[in-house]
């Protein structure tokens, strides 16, 4: 929440960080993805194939994040008007649809084995919403864009 209100402050004040401070912040940001995934590849590689299909609640989850979700905000974004707005209110609005159409995120798994809650559950549903993705992504943009 720090974080965040400091970045809202500087982006309305417009400070400007000293360049190492910059330098080193898109660095860190470059590893981010490499390193959840990594991660998300141990937790995985300690399971059987059989354990990731066995739980139950991974089906509905997978759908609902996937299908459901994306399905009624890509109605809303379509059909609600709000394109017309600004002069590029279908590309924005299609930002918004791609950042609702994406797989879980990568960090819930890792703060799952920080405070010791079910990894194992959390990076299954993020691989599986992963491969899921493969398919439901473009098929949704497709949508989107007809």
């Amino acid at each position: 929440m720090i974080t965040i209100f400091l970045g809202i402050l500087f982006f309305v004040t417009k400070v400007q960080l000293p360049d190492i401070i910059i330098k080193t912040m898109e660095s860190v940001s470059v590893m981010l993805g490499p390193i959840s995934m990594i991660i998300m590849g141990m937790l995985i590689g300690n399971m059987s194939f059989k354990q990731v299909f066995a739980y139950k609640r991974i089906y509905i989850v997978t759908f609902l994040k996937m299908i459901v979700c994306p399905f009624i905000i890509l109605l809303l974004l379509k059909y609600g008007g709000m394109a017309s707005l600004l002069s590029d209110g279908k590309v924005i609005l299609l930002i918004s649809l791609l950042a609702t159409i994406t797989p879980s995120a990568s960090a819930v798994t890792q703060m799952a084995q920080i405070y010791g809650k079910n990894e194992e559950y959390a990076s299954v549903i993020n691989a599986i919403t992963t491969i899921v993705c493969i398919i439901t992504m473009p098929i949704m943009v497709w949508m989107y864009q007809m």
